[in-house]
């Protein structure tokens, strides 16, 4: 098997996932020539060499998230700006209407 990044590996597993696709070909190269493939299943991916991330715990986030997501993001068309700031164990959510709201206010 071909090593590959671990943010690559994790970005395979999730596209695949989402879009329930069962395989993903995976190519060397070297210098741009490729030296060969390798067919590898979605399921496997958390497996592959170098991947560094355990899918039940992505899942499990992505489910805190989505659910985070549906408690605060209510009104119906909105726009939300999500925040993570580095080193930061919560998210911020900004309704974008507020905001904007806020501002003309403020500036006329």
């Amino acid at each position: 098997s071909m090593p590959l990044r671990p943010a690559t590996t994790l970005d395979y597993w999730l596209d695949n996932l989402m879009a329930a696709i069962p395989t993903v070909a995976v190519c060397g190269h070297v210098g741009g020539v490729v030296q060969g493939y390798q067919v590898v299943k979605t399921e496997e991916l958390p497996n592959w060499p170098g991947a560094v991330f355990d899918s039940a715990a992505v899942l499990d986030n992505a489910h805190a998230l989505l659910s985070f997501l549906h408690a605060h993001c209510t009104r119906p068309g909105g726009s939300y700006w999500v925040l993570k700031e580095a080193g930061a164990d919560f998210l911020r959510v900004f309704d974008l209407r507020a905001l904007c709201d806020a501002y003309t206010a403020t500036t006329h």
